[in-house]
């Protein structure tokens, strides 16, 4: 069973390819033709049933699969800040998703997370951005949706976020697709975990999470 290697390099992924079926009708062969360097190849093929990494794949495509971030973002000392990055810790645990879907813990690293913002086709963020003074519940925007409030300057992660998200549009690099889940915060009090009532909503977060992730991978 031959081994390939998917690149670039970071991250690394690699799959093994099950021989090809007679049906199959569809192969792609990238090599590179540098002297006395190793042979890098990718075959791509299309059936119903391909392994990836050993796992069977119901995608009738898995090299046009996807790439779907999930960014988590707050501050976990300071009670509801930490909502996004517990969040995405959650929805990660509700189901085993397809590879191309990545759950990263964000916290507050604010510029170093631009990459996680430009890469993806699809961008999903968990945050505690709602103002205050909102009715509290479970907030959901899209794309252009995005409100004024999202590049307010009111903790450091939020100043990262709007100035990822301005980065990213000045690069031409935004995503096909972003939607954002928050809720407005109850307790900013330092101390680790959410507050009675931020946890109430928790479900009624990953519900949406999960719907609008379950449309991406259908599309």
């Amino acid at each position: 069973m031959a081994k390939f290697t998917l690149f670039p390099p970071k991250p690394q992924v690699s799959f093994a390819a099950t021989p090809i079926l007679s049906s199959a009708r569809a192969g792609l062969l990238l090599h590179s033709n540098l002297a006395n360097q190793q042979i890098q190849a990718l075959t791509v093929v299309f059936r119903k049933n391909l392994v990836f990494s050993g796992v069977k794949l119901k995608h009738k495509s898995t090299f046009l699969m996807k790439k779907i971030n999930v960014l988590g973002l707050g501050n976990i000392i300071f009670g509801d800040e930490g909502f996004g990055v517990e969040a995405v810790k959650a929805l990660e645990k509700k189901r085993d998703w397809p590879a191309g879907v990545s759950f990263i813990d964000g916290g507050t690293q604010g510029i170093y997370l631009l990459d996680y913002i430009e890469a993806p086709d699809c961008l999903l963020i968990y945050d505690a951005l709602i103002p205050v003074e909102y009715e509290f519940k479970v907030y959901t925007y899209f794309n252009d949706e995005l409100p004024a409030f999202i590049y307010r300057k009111m903790s450091s992660h939020q100043a990262g976020l709007s100035e990822l998200l301005s980065l990213a549009r000045l690069h031409d690099k935004m995503p096909k697709q972003v939607a954002f889940v928050g809720i407005p915060p109850k307790s900013l009090e330092m101390g680790i975990g959410l507050s009675a009532e931020v946890k109430a909503l928790m479900e009624a977060a990953l519900s949406e999470g999960q719907s609008i992730l379950d449309s991406w991978l259908a599309s």
